[in-house]
């Protein structure tokens, strides 16, 4: 049987359409599961760590009063960064760079 009956043969396909089980579609959901996983494992602790950064800096900000401004490079720093990269916004500010 050639790959999904392009070539030629469609009453092989129909006929056993019911019947054949296809390892390709399962070794490929598989992979992709995994994967994932994978991603999903990794990314846990970067995700936990902006979300902490992005409400330590909102809490400075407003609760505090600190005059950090918002730009794209603060969010940048703090999402990435999490709690340090908000330190490293209070030193910046402190020292009048921001």
């Amino acid at each position: 049987m050639n790959f999904l009956g392009l070539l030629g043969n469609y009453s092989e396909v129909i006929t056993n359409a019911p019947f054949s089980f296809k390892w390709e579609l399962l070794i490929g959901a598989a992979i992709l599961l995994i994967a994932a996983f994978i991603v999903l494992y990794v990314l846990k602790n970067v995700i936990a760590n902006a979300i902490v950064g992005i409400i330590a800096f909102l809490i400075i900000k407003y609760l505090f009063g600190v005059p950090i401004p918002i730009t794209g490079l603060t969010i940048l720093v703090t999402v990435l960064g999490g709690l340090g990269g908000v330190a490293a916004l209070l030193i910046a500010v402190f020292l009048g760079w921001l």
